[in-house]
């Protein structure tokens, strides 16, 4: 008796053991072809957005290129018939084509490098408030020019990071922000803690939909041009800010109304060396200088 409750026993355990590697097998095919699937929805909408991405370019380089045929044939026209006026006129208009198709080009070249700079490490040690005030004097002629104040809150941060790539992430912002602010002005605000350090952007512009905010970050996507107007820009600049925000390892998004302005926001982690403390603080100072106060640090 004993003997054969060892052999039920026995006979028992090898089907367990059975049983549960042909459940193991089927959870682990059942894990590929959810994996599978999600890798299949992820590379259709990936090839969706790069449909997207063809259409408009495609669009966008078409019109600058079109215009400059037909200018073209419009300046020989004149040519012929002596029409001076009508000549310079077309030169003009050839020139401003010209510009713009350089202008969408060289935006396509950012895109792109962008794109591929996802390995570079140049990370250094560098006054987070001397690049802001790099990037205000920078933009505070073209504020000015058009009645808008442009000020900065100063920081006392000291970050280790990517320095081009930062320039590279708050001009984009900047001027989108300038783009879209008709009166008022834009301020750069900084917040740190012992590690991360957050930058904003705000501006009282015209500000963003509910329903356009989920889109302002992707390629092409612009506010108030249906009609694709080239001189209006190309819609790659909060796309570019974003990649390279996250190749820092950091995160970007915004918070806006219709008609109260809207606020850009940076978050870098781990990237705050120290503060100096030989002065006030930037937590201690409420203050907001404007840009021109604000003397551009040398390099």
């Amino acid at each position: 008796l004993y003997d054969g409750v060892l052999m039920a026993l026995g006979y028992f355990t090898w089907r367990y053991a059975l049983s549960t590697g042909e459940l193991r097998v089927v959870y682990s095919e059942l894990g590929r072809s959810t994996e599978l699937a999600v890798n299949l929805e992820r590379t259709q909408q990936e090839s969706i957005r790069k449909s997207q991405f063809l259409n408009a370019l495609s669009h966008d380089l078409r019109t600058p290129l079109n215009g400059l045929g037909l200018q073209a044939q419009v300046a020989e026209m004149a040519m012929r018939s002596g029409d001076q006026a009508a000549l310079t006129q077309a030169i003009r208009d050839i020139q401003a084509s010209t510009r713009a198709t350089a202008t969408m080009l060289d935006t396509l070249l950012e895109c792109s490098r962008a794109d591929f700079e996802t390995d570079r490490d140049d990370k250094a040690q560098f006054k987070l408030d001397d690049l802001v005030r790099d990037v205000a004097g920078r933009f505070e002629p073209a504020a000015t020019a058009r009645g808008l104040s442009l000020r900065v809150k100063p920081s006392n941060c000291i970050v280790f990071l990517d320095r081009v790539k930062l320039d590279r992430v708050l001009s984009n912002l900047v001027a989108n922000a300038l783009k879209f602010t008709p009166a008022g002005g834009v301020r750069i605000e900084v917040d740190q803690d012992a590690l991360s350090v957050e930058i904003h952007v705000i501006d009282t512009g015209i500000g963003i939909s509910t329903d356009a905010k989920d889109l302002v970050f992707e390629e092409f996507f612009q506010l108030q041009n249906n009609e694709r107007d080239p001189s209006k820009g190309f819609g790659l600049g909060l796309s570019i800010a974003r990649r390279l925000v996250l190749q820092m390892g950091g995160d970007i998004n915004v918070e806006s109304a219709p008609g109260k302005g809207s606020r850009f926001s940076i978050k870098l982690r781990n990237v705050v060396q120290c503060a100096d403390t030989s002065g006030k603080t930037a937590a201690d100072d409420d203050d907001v200088e404007s840009a021109s106060s604000l003397a551009v640090a040398p390099g």
